[in-house]
């Protein structure tokens, strides 16, 4: 019986799905073999020249397929930064390229509360809207209120979306009183206002 040794692929190609990618998302790394990965799988040793593009040491194609691809979870970056990326397995190493671009923060556009009057003790809605939708891990927004009887946090989290609402418990006034709310985000401050009345007798 002759035994026939078993030959591990070659590395074909990594490549990086778009050839540019705003700093913060999400990118997709494949790689490719010229064949199928042996038993066990393949695994593929990964470099990143920059740790913006934090691509893992290694990713490992199933055992019997020809490629494989993951995701990347890019940082923001405040100039367009340039990365190689590097693949190497079975002594061969690929490279692929990747722009990573600033990413231009939305503005806020508007802040309200409803009601604009209501008896202290009950609970108001805080409506924040963005021009845009932020990117994943980007700045919060902040918040303040001039009366502690409408407690706002100190900050939220930049929405997933262009907006965001949340319901604010005010406390009980013994005398009209008017608030004045101030959300700010990426440098611009925009002000709601709102008056607590006692409750009646």
């Amino acid at each position: 019986m002759t035994l026939t040794p078993v030959v591990p692929p070659n590395l074909t190609s990594v490549s990086i799905t778009s050839a540019s990618v705003p700093g913060g998302s999400l990118a997709v790394l494949a790689i490719t073999l010229s064949g199928p990965a042996p038993k066990g799988g393949a695994s593929v040793s990964l470099s990143s020249d920059n740790p913006a593009f934090p691509a893992p040491s290694s990713t490992l194609v199933p055992s019997g397929s020809s490629d494989s691809a993951l995701f990347v979870l890019t940082k923001t970056v405040t100039a367009s930064t340039s990365v190689t990326v590097t693949a190497t397995y079975n002594g061969g190493s690929k490279t692929a390229g990747v722009t990573l671009t600033p990413v231009v923060l939305p503005t806020l556009t508007s802040v309200a509360v409803t009601p604009a009057s209501l008896t202290g003790g009950s609970t108001a809605m805080l409506a924040i809207t963005l021009s845009g939708y932020p990117p994943l891990g980007g700045p919060p927004i902040t918040l303040s209120s001039s009366s502690a009887a409408f407690p706002v946090p100190a900050s939220v989290p930049g929405p997933l979306t262009g907006g965001i609402a949340l319901g604010v418990r005010t406390t009980a006034v013994t005398v009209s009183t008017p608030v004045t709310v101030t959300a700010t985000y990426n440098g611009v401050s925009k002000t709601a206002s709102v008056t607590l009345t006692p409750a009646a007798k």
